[in-house]
């Protein structure tokens, strides 16, 4: 867009990354104006393209920027699926789901291109300027096969943005490493998915992922921009409801079939594992989270005269869990000491 129309890089902004690999729209704020034929030229070149991209004039508003976006929606199809997987996913009526918040494998590389980003941010952290340049190369990034000074080439010719992401993958491939070494001394019993070159530890149920609850609710990292580093945290876990739209034969896969999904998920999370956790699910229980009562209500509950549904109640190691709906939040009654209510829905 700004070499299309002649602009700088700061002339354009947006509130976050986009999967290169999905169809996407997102709000973009360009802090001049552009007319009604340049866009139509835009969209014509870009239609012609392999990078298809269009843009359709909305109005003027406050410049969207990073950090401003609250969340994303998603509608997924699941191709190649078995009558039995199909028929489980087709049960899936506006169910809350609680998953681990792994950073997931686009995190670490491109498509088509080795997953080393995060190999990448560590070299440039160790001012291994050498082997960052053999990265660069191998991670697709650069079609120059040698430079003479790697060290003036990243700090000056590469955009501090980018050298900014690849650090970050760094600091989520560490992330990620302390949330599966907490699975693992936490977990009894779990699902190792190296499926897509990135290995990550998964919990087979609803239970399981309640557990690690206990170990607090965020794990800290190292965070880097332009300026420098700061610490921040991320969440262990994350919450989500979701919808099965529909469930049709699979015109791409014989004798299979395919369902489509949809879901909001916070920003910075990753659909990608979520389905995957969504699968291992299905695939290990039998059962779905957050859907079926396996002990009484208490009468503090159950007489509380708000005549309130509950999403889920389920017994972990003698403590009640309770998924509510929201509009309890703020009401009046007495919950008894046994009961933990996790968070509103």
């Amino acid at each position: 867009m700004s070499s299309f129309f002649a602009l700088s890089s700061s002339q354009i902004t947006y509130c976050g990354l986009k999967d290169e690999e999905g169809i996407t729209t997102q709000e973009v704020s360009i802090k001049v104006h552009i007319p009604d034929e340049a866009l139509e030229r835009f969209n014509a070149t870009m239609y012609a393209s392999s990078a298809y991209i269009e843009l359709t004039y909305i109005g003027q508003s406050n410049s969207q920027e990073i950090g401003k976006l609250l969340g994303n929606a998603f509608t997924v199809t699941l191709r190649n699926l078995s009558g039995d997987d199909a028929e489980a996913f087709s049960e899936i009526h506006k169910r809350d789901y609680a998953f681990l918040n792994y950073y997931d494998y686009q995190r670490f590389g491109i498509p088509g291109y080795p997953q080393v980003t995060h190999l990448l941010g560590k070299a440039l952290l160790d001012q291994d300027y050498q082997r960052a340049f053999k990265l660069y190369r191998l991670s697709g990034n650069t079609k120059i096969d040698s430079v003479k000074d790697p060290e003036k080439f990243f700090t000056s010719d590469v955009d501090a943005r980018k050298l900014s992401f690849f650090k970050n993958a760094y600091s989520s491939s560490i992330w990620n490493n302390e949330l599966m070494y907490l699975v693992q001394r936490n977990v009894p019993n779990t699902v190792i998915d190296d499926s897509t070159g990135i290995t990550y530890r998964f919990c087979k149920n609803l239970k399981d992922v309640l557990l690690l609850l206990r170990q607090g609710d965020n794990l800290p990292y190292l965070k880097y921009d332009v300026q420098g580093s700061h610490q921040s945290e991320r969440s262990l876990i994350t919450h989500t409801r979701v919808e099965c739209l529909n469930t049709s034969d699979d015109e791409r896969h014989a004798n299979c079939k395919n369902a489509t999904v949809t879901f909001i998920l916070p920003s910075g999370c990753y659909a990608t594992t979520f389905i995957r956790q969504l699968c291992t699910c299905l695939m290990h229980q039998g059962t779905y989270p957050f859907v079926c009562c396996t002990r009484k209500l208490p009468d503090e509950l159950t007489n509380c005269n708000l005549s309130c549904s509950f999403h889920s109640i389920q017994a972990i190691n003698g403590s009640i869990i309770a998924i509510v709906p929201s509009w309890i939040k703020g009401k009046c009654f007495r919950l008894p000491e046994s009961l933990l209510v996790l968070g509103f829905v």
